[in-house]
């Protein structure tokens, strides 16, 4: 699970790619419009799944890409995710979010040093 991955995105109104570091439970990552991530995650092997939340904070002006934007000042929401344990396969997988779907799909790049 320890690790750095690129997650690329797309929504209603766009798409754009990040970069996660996942260490030890926790979630820190930032994307190309300048957002910011933050989270935590646990494995579930009992369901042969990942379960956690990232916090995203992105800039004021920013566009989402699942629609909305941030106005004047920095918007700030929780996304909940449950994934399969073998998130990081290229698969295509749906995330849903207080502004709307998005497709993700991860790819691991290397470990984490």
């Amino acid at each position: 699970m320890n690790g750095i991955y690129s997650a690329n995105y797309t929504g209603a109104m766009g798409s754009g790619s990040a970069v996660l570091i996942m260490k030890n439970g926790e979630i820190a990552g930032a994307d190309v419009t300048g957002g910011n991530y933050q989270g935590e995650y646990a494995l579930d092997d009992t369901k042969g799944v990942i379960k956690g939340k990232l916090i995203l904070t992105i800039p004021a002006g920013t566009q989402l890409a699942m629609g909305g934007s941030a106005g004047t000042i920095p918007l700030t929401f929780e996304i909940p995710f449950t994934f399969p344990k073998d998130f990081a396969n290229g698969q295509v997988l749906p995330l849903d979010t207080v502004y709307g779907p998005l497709n993700v799909m991860f790819n691991y790049i290397r470990d984490v040093i």
